[in-house]
C-alpha cells in the first residue's frame, strides 16, 4: 500500500514537472520516448498536443521525433523515475548492509584491548549506515561526498593490514577488491542517477 502511494506520488510530480518544461525540452522527451514507460510517454504526448506542439499521436512517427539509439554507458540511466528511485533504494541498502562490516570488525578489537581501533571502526561503520540511509531516504547527492571519505579511510586501513601479512593468499586480495569494486561502483552509479533526477519520466 505504501508503494503505491508512493508510485502515485512520483507520477503527479511527473505530471507537474511536465506542465513546467520548455517546449524544447518536451520535444526531447517525445523523441526519447521509447525509453520511457507508457504511461509517461503518454503524458508528454498529451502535454504536447495540449500546447499545440503536435496534432496528434501520429505525427511521433515523423523524422522528428525518430528515437535515438542507446549509448553504452558504465553508469546506464534509468529512463522510469519509479523504477530509478528503486534501484537507489535497493544500492543504498547494499551500502548499509556492508557497513555492518567494520562494526562486526570493531567489537572484535575490544576483545584485544585495541579500544581505540575497535571504537574508530565501530564509529566509522555506524556513522556509514547512518549515512547510507540518508542516501535512500532522503536521495540527496551530498550525503554521497561523506561515503566516498571514509570508503577511501576504508580501503586504506584495509591494505594497510593486508601488508601486515607474511603470506598473502589470491583470495586474501580477491576478496576485499570485489567488495570496494562494488562499494564504490555503487555510490558512482547513485551520484549518476541522482545527477538527473528531476528529469521528465525518468
Amino acid at each position: 500500500m505504501e508503494e503505491e502511494k508512493d508510485d502515485n506520488q512520483l507520477w503527479q510530480q511527473l505530471k507537474e514537472r511536465m506542465r513546467g518544461y520548455p517546449d524544447e525540452e518536451l520535444i526531447s522527451v517525445l523523441k526519447k520516448r521509447k525509453h520511457y514507460r507508457p504511461e509517461a510517454a503518454k503524458l508528454a504526448t498529451e502535454e504536447a498536443i495540449r500546447r499545440g506542439l503536435i496534432h496528434s499521436e501520429q505525427d511521433l512517427f515523423s523524422p522528428k521525433f525518430e528515437t535515438p539509439p542507446l549509448k553504452f554507458s558504465f553508469f546506464p540511466y534509468i529512463d522510469n523515475e519509479t523504477t530509478r528511485v528503486r534501484v537507489i533504494k535497493s544500492l543504498s541498502r547494499s551500502l548499509m548492509i556492508t557497513g555492518i562490516i567494520p562494526i562486526i570488525w570493531g567489537v572484535m578489537k575490544f576483545p584485544l584491548q585495541k579500544y581505540l581501533e575497535g571504537a574508530s571502526l565501530l564509529g566509522l561503520g555506524l556513522i556509514w549506515t547512518g549515512i547510507a540511509w540518508l542516501v535512500m531516504t532522503r536521495r540527496e547527492r551530498r550525503f554521497l561526498s561523506p561515503l566516498l571519505v571514509i570508503a577511501l579511510l576504508s580501503a586504506i586501513y584495509a591494505v594497510r593490514i593486508l601488508l601486515t601479512f607474511q603470506y598473502l593468499r589470491p583470495m586474501d586480495i580477491l576478496v576485499p577488491a570485489v567488495v570496494y569494486l562494488i562499494v564504490f561502483y555503487a555510490l558512482f552509479y547513485i551520484r549518476a542517477l541522482l545527477k538527473k533526477t528531476a528529469d521528465p519520466g525518468r
